[in-house]
């Protein structure tokens, strides 16, 4: 079994000392250290620094502690964030557990900072985007931070709250061991799992549209050669005096995925989320979703099919315009339900409005280019009566 990763991000040459110490620390406890300067740093040759980091974070880290002293650090060009905030963001977007400590004569000047933005703090700061970072880990991202003088005020938190984290383990996994689906809910991510044990609030929702993004994420490749309309399978042949059942069968077909989805989104996925003031159910939700998104591979099979068809000129132009009328319902197959997440967890800023906040989501289906689709049929239909 793997060793937990934690991942220690600060900027470097200021707490130099601060990651050395917190390295052995973390290896002492029995842990697994991620650190940019160790020789264990798995770094990939096609990737530039800042990608290295974001890129460690995504597919290694555990956990993250994140450090803030004086320096912003290095500042990326295109998105004019530091590395230490990017790291950040790709760990909160990960869902994984972050621990942040703040130099205490930092946090000082910080809180000055908030009063009276116009002073000067350049002897305690390098940058202004330091305060800005904190504003946001504090009061827009809701983090818990906390101040230290020495390294050892970092690693008593961290034993305590490493305890804490272990003991919520253990919870969690005797709430899974209780339900009757233990290897279903083995199947998620770690954010769906959370979400499904922990039940916060909108949690039903959020599940909902977890799950359905990472069934999706499994079909990358798929998606991906669709979308590039790159061709593996073999060719094959469709006499012009087939066409008209092999068209019909292919209809019919995309009837049912369609019908599938309507019936799925319109009246399982609502029966899943239960009536107004109850619990959903979590089981049911994640099984729509994984269902929604079966759908989508099933469309995506559907089109790459037509791609392999080879005719007759005057039909190709008709196979041509076939393939391409699921197009709006794939794109909204995949974004919809990252849009809809983004919403959902936005809404949770107001959920202590005094006035309700209405959330509102819609999805569509339809085929595109019917009337073209038409059209290419009377001019094939024309030509296979004349010849």
């Amino acid at each position: 079994m793997n060793k937990p990763v934690i991942m220690i991000s600060s900027t470097f040459f200021d707490l130099k000392l601060v990651r050395n110490e917190l390295h052995q620390f973390i290896e002492g406890m029995g842990y697994e250290s991620l650190l940019s300067e160790n020789a264990t740093f798995p770094i990939d040759t096609d990737l530039n620094t800042l990608e290295n980091c974001k890129k460690k974070v995504e597919l290694y880290a555990d956990i993250l502690i994140l450090i803030i002293g004086g320096r912003y650090g290095y500042v990326d060009e295109k998105s004019g964030k530091s590395i230490t905030n990017l790291e950040y963001i790709e760990a909160r977007n990960k869902g994984i557990p972050i621990y942040v400590f703040i130099e205490n004569n930092v946090l000082t000047a910080f809180e000055l900072w908030n009063k009276n933005k116009d002073n000067d703090f350049s002897s305690v700061v390098d940058a202004v985007e330091v305060f800005n970072f904190i504003e946001r880990i504090r009061n827009m991202d809701s983090i818990w931070t906390f101040p230290f003088n020495i390294i050892k005020d970092i690693e008593n938190v961290l034993t305590i709250q490493f305890s804490y984290l272990f003991k919520q383990s253990l919870d969690d996994r005797i709430k899974i061991k209780k339900t009757e689906n233990e290897l279903f809910f083995n199947t998620l991510s770690t954010q769906a799992l959370l979400l499904a044990v922990e039940k916060p609030q909108l949690w039903e929702y959020r599940l909902f549209f977890q799950v359905w993004i990472d069934e999706n994420d499994k079909n990358y490749e798929k998606i991906y050669t669709y979308k590039q309309g790159l061709k593996f399978l073999r060719s094959d042949v469709l006499a012009m005096n087939d066409f008209a059942s092999w068209g019909n069968l292919k209809f019919h077909e995309m009837e049912g995925y369609i019908e599938n989805a309507n019936v799925l989104v319109g009246k399982l996925a609502q029966e899943a989320f239960g009536p107004e003031g109850c619990p959903g159910n979590a089981s049911d939700i994640i099984m729509v979703a994984k269902n929604l998104a079966k759908v989508l591979d099933a469309i995506l099979d559907w089109c790459i099919d037509i791609h392999r068809i080879k005719s007759d000129v005057p039909l190709m132009k008709v196979i041509s315009i076939l393939s391409k009328m699921p197009t709006q319902m794939i794109n909204e197959m995949i974004s919809f339900p990252k849009q809809a997440l983004e919403k959902t967890v936005k809404a949770l800023q107001h959920i202590h409005d005094e006035k309700p906040y209405q959330l509102e989501m819609t999805m569509v289906f339809r085929l595109l280019f019917m009337d073209e689709f038409q059209q290419a049929m009377d001019e094939f239909s024309n030509y296979y009566i004349q010849n």
